[in-house]
């Protein structure tokens, strides 16, 4: 697009607010005291959601005025939120990281991956427990079934032949 160079003060003004490069060093990306991680859960509307918090809590997040209409949050994002020291049900919602942002907090051991990814505080794919089922019946059941199996192919190719000629039971006896 073309550059706005004569006229307009209020054109230059507004793109210098919304020139956000982003911030991704590891200082600006963590808590401080008072600000916890969440995981947005539910969205409930009128710029309310539930956030399931890093401290195990659920708490209901409200979206802070600067980021209305300029920031939107889906069910899944992770976010900063300010607790409140009057209402420990409510909180605000600060910050929404984006996907390299939540890898450096990942990278740095600030929050559990899948945490940060499921809004999970186990990862189910661990390889602590391991799920280990032992049924005899399958094995013994599978060669009785591989037996079945034979003698009926033999009773059905058997079934095909409807002419048996004596000479050749005698022939084959002797090839054994």
């Amino acid at each position: 697009m073309v550059k706005n160079t004569h006229g307009g003060n209020k054109h230059k003004k507004f793109a210098r607010k919304r020139d956000n490069t982003g911030r991704n060093d590891i200082v600006s990306l963590k808590k401080t005291e008072e600000q916890e991680y969440g995981y947005i859960t539910k969205i409930l509307g009128n710029c309310r959601f539930n956030i399931l918090c890093y401290d195990k809590k659920e708490r209901i997040g409200h979206v802070r005025g600067k980021l209305r209409k300029r920031t939107f949050f889906e069910q899944g994002d992770f976010i900063l939120v300010s607790l409140r020291d009057f209402q420990d049900n409510l909180c605000d919602m600060i910050q929404k990281y984006t996907y390299d942002q939540v890898n450096i907090l990942i990278n740095n051991n600030e929050v559990k991956e899948c945490f940060a990814k499921n809004g999970q505080f186990f990862d189910n794919n661990t390889k602590d427990t391991v799920d280990v089922s032992f049924n005899n019946s399958i094995s013994d059941t599978s060669d009785d079934e591989t037996e079945t199996t034979e003698t009926n192919l033999k009773i059905n190719t058997d079934n095909h032949n409807n002419k048996i000629n004596v000479d050749d039971l005698t022939d084959l006896d002797n090839l054994f």
